[in-house]
C-alpha cells in the first residue's frame, strides 16, 4: 500500500485516519491531525504501533458505517477486509 494526501485509511487500532497534507520531511512525509506517517503507512521505523495503517477506506463502506447501516466498527473493519481480499484475489 502508498498512502496518498487526502485518502482515508484503517489504522490497526480500527479507526479512520485521514492523510492531510504532505512534508518535505523524507523519513515521515505524510501527516494526519495527530502523526506522521512513511510512504507505507507505517508510523515508527523498526516498530509496530496501533496507529500504522492497515487498509485504505472504501468510501462507500464507510458512508454506510455513518449512517448506520453498518452497526459496529468490527463489522465496517470486516466489510474492509472482506473487500480488500477479494479485490486482490482478482487483480492477480
Amino acid at each position: 500500500m502508498k498512502i496518498e494526501v487526502g485518502k482515508s485509511y484503517i489504522n490497526a487500532k480500527g479507526n479512520v485516519v485521514k492523510i492531510e497534507f504532505e512534508q518535505i520531511d523524507m523519513l515521515y512525509p505524510y501527516v494526519c491531525r495527530y502523526y506522521s506517517y512513511m510512504p507505507n503507512g507505517v508510523r515508527i521505523i523498526g516498530q509496530e504501533s496501533p496507529q500504522d495503517l492497515i487498509c485504505e477506506v472504501v468510501p462507500e463502506i464507510y458512508e454506510r458505517y455513518t449512517l448506520g447501516y453498518i452497526p459496529t466498527q468490527e463489522a465496517f473493519i470486516e466489510k474492509h477486509i472482506k473487500y480488500w481480499t477479494e479485490y486482490e484475489q482478482t487483480n492477480l
